[in-house]
């Protein structure tokens, strides 16, 4: 028997969460060559979700994939009427993504598939107007830690009406004035959700938003788009500013929107601060892993440098101090730093203990080594060294080895 998507089966025996007499529908299904495994992605009508999966070298798993008839029995009566994770029409919230990028790609597809209404906004001018599927190639962390791989479409619609619950911004560091004036240009409204690198302060935003109600997070995801293929990467989880810290009046909407694509949502002290220090820690990390790169002309050299940066001792052991350095940078502007000791820690420890934690990490953990090598932009990661790097000469930061480094780039 053979499992197909967009079919519900009745479950015949108990099988590892799956109960007898339980209806569930099978989403997405693949195989990831890389482990052996076969992965079945299943929902039920209350919408809750669960992940099969068989390995290639458990002779249990393997008796099961042979038989799948003694578990699940087709049940053609709710295949015309059962669609992956449908919403009811009064819980269907309508979500614009501004272009079509790696980071709004990602997430439009996910909260197209939890039922939702999406829709691009492009300029009439954009080269993307084009663009109406994209094939998506996938590692999926959500339910499964290593990731589940498959492959899907996802069908493009463009933007043509004015109101919309959420606007979801993941533009290009430096690009967000751009869009803000588009937006009130065109007079489109809704609530904000910005989910990009901000290097600016909080009156620099409050400028740019005027009375716009908006929120701030940051993706957990990433990847890369080539004409109309989407190679991605998406963890399980979201980082999103607290509800205490906003004036939203519907950002309960917005945590269901998160629940219903199964990601949860973590809230860090200050949701900008955390930004900085991110970005601080990414220009710390990219100024080394430059190092190996001969020249800066094509994403190649820079996946290429992210894997020599992830299986070098050495290497690692510099990303640490040149991150030391930079987190400075960012404690100039005040930033109370003992609030994010989880995202430093790795930094505090010392090297000849970080460095070989962090390569076996690299090794164990395929979602981070996706995410590290299809993030490839280099316009985007020159940018982010860039703002590290003239914020930390201005301050007067002491910080050589990132200075160093950073020397080298075409910034």
């Amino acid at each position: 028997m053979e499992l197909q998507v967009g079919k519900s089966y009745r479950v015949k025996n108990d099988i590892f969460s799956f109960k007898a007499g339980e209806v569930w529908s099978l989403v997405d299904e693949g195989y990831q060559a890389y482990f052996g495994e076969h992965n079945f992605v299943f929902v039920n009508a209350e919408k809750n979700c669960h992940f099969m999966v068989l390995r290639n070298t458990s002779d249990e798993d393997m008796e099961i994939y042979c038989h799948l008839d003694r578990y699940f029995e087709e049940i053609e009566e709710y295949n015309n009427n059962f669609i992956s994770l449908s919403l009811d029409k009064k819980d269907t919230m309508k979500i614009l993504v501004i272009g079509i990028g790696v980071i709004g790609s990602i997430y439009g597809y996910v909260f197209s598939k939890a039922g939702h209404t999406v829709t691009h906004y492009l300029k009439k001018d954009s080269k993307k107007n084009n663009i109406h599927t994209l094939n998506v190639h996938i590692l999926d962390g959500r339910g499964h830690k290593k990731g589940l791989s498959y492959t899907d479409s996802y069908s493009i619609e463009h933007a043509t009406e004015k109101e919309y619950d959420f606007i979801f911004i993941a533009v290009p560091s430096g690009k967000l004035a751009s869009v803000i004036e588009e937006l009130n240009r065109e007079h489109i409204t809704g609530t904000l959700l910005i989910a990009c690198g901000i290097w600016e302060d909080k009156n620099y935003l409050e400028k740019l938003l005027g009375n716009r109600p908006y929120v701030l997070g940051y993706p957990v995801a990433g990847g890369n788009l080539e004409g109309e293929t989407l190679k991605a990467c998406l963890f399980d989880h979201f980082m999103l500013e607290s509800k205490a810290k906003t004036t939203i009046d519907n950002y309960d909407d917005l945590v269901k929107l998160f629940s219903d694509c199964h990601i949860a949502l973590e809230h860090p002290y200050d949701m900008l601060e955390w930004i900085w220090l991110h970005l601080a820690i990414n220009a710390g990390v990219i100024s080394v892993a430059s190092t190996t790169m001969e020249n800066y002309s094509n994403n190649a050299q820079t996946t290429e440098a992210a894997e020599k940066l992830m299986q070098s001792a050495k290497l690692l052991k510099q990303a640490v101090k040149s991150v030391r350095e930079t987190v400075k940078i960012v404690a100039s502007r005040g930033v109370v730093l003992k609030h994010y000791n989880n995202e430093l820690l790795p930094y505090k420890l010392p090297t000849f203990l970080s460095a070989p934690l962090m390569k076996r990490m690299f090794a164990n953990n395929i979602l981070t080594q996706k995410i590290m090598t299809l993030h490839n932009n280099l316009p985007d990661l020159l940018y982010v060294c860039k703002c590290v790097y003239e914020e930390g000469k201005k301050k007067g930061i002491e910080a050589p080895l990132f200075y160093k480094n950073c020397s080298k780039l075409p910034m």
